[in-house]
This record gives C-alpha cells, structure tokens and sequence, in this order.
C-alpha cells in the first residue's frame, strides 16, 4: 500500500484509477452508439422541418405531403433506433459499463 507522501502529487479525483482499463470492443460499441444517435437526430430535425412545411399547405395537399415526404423519415428513424437497441444489447467484455 502506498504511503500519503508517494500519493501527494495526485489531485483529489485520481484519474488514471477511475479510468480502469479499455477494451476496443467497449469504445467501438461506444462510437457506433454515438453514430446512430446522432444520425436519429439529425432525422428528428428533418422531421421537425417537414412539419413546419406542412403546416402551411393547403389541407388537401397536407396528406400527401405527410406520405411523401414525413412518412420515409419516420420509416428511417425507426430502423435506426431498432439498430441502436441491437447494438445497445450487444456484449460488451467487460459488463460493469452499463
């Protein structure tokens, strides 16, 4: 066990020990997470623009405006966040990362 004076060059928080070891793996799941989350936010503000659109269309024209162009966004994100829930749900090495 370390003594006090060996230790008094560490801050209050020691990072090197709460960083623990990494595994590839854990980070790679980490960025293909942080890709798919940023990909359905970026659908969710093209769905939020069509929805601005539409709201100034004629009411006649609002239905086919919602299929052509709302409908392929929502169909985009739901595959996205099935994915997401995939690759949420895979194994990670190391199960203390939750």
């Amino acid at each position: 066990m370390p003594t006090p004076a060996s230790d008094s060059h560490r801050g209050i928080l020691d990072i090197q020990r709460l960083g623990g070891k990494h595994h590839p793996k854990t980070w790679d799941k980490m960025s293909e997470i942080i890709g798919l989350v940023r990909q359905i936010n970026d659908i969710t503000k093209r769905e939020s623009s069509v929805v601005h659109a539409m709201a100034g269309l004629p009411d006649a024209e609002r239905a086919k405006f919602w299929h052509e162009q709302f409908l392929p966004l929502a169909a985009q994100e739901n595959a996205l966040r099935e994915k997401l829930v995939i690759v949420d749900q895979g194994k990670l090495p190391t199960s203390s990362v939750q």
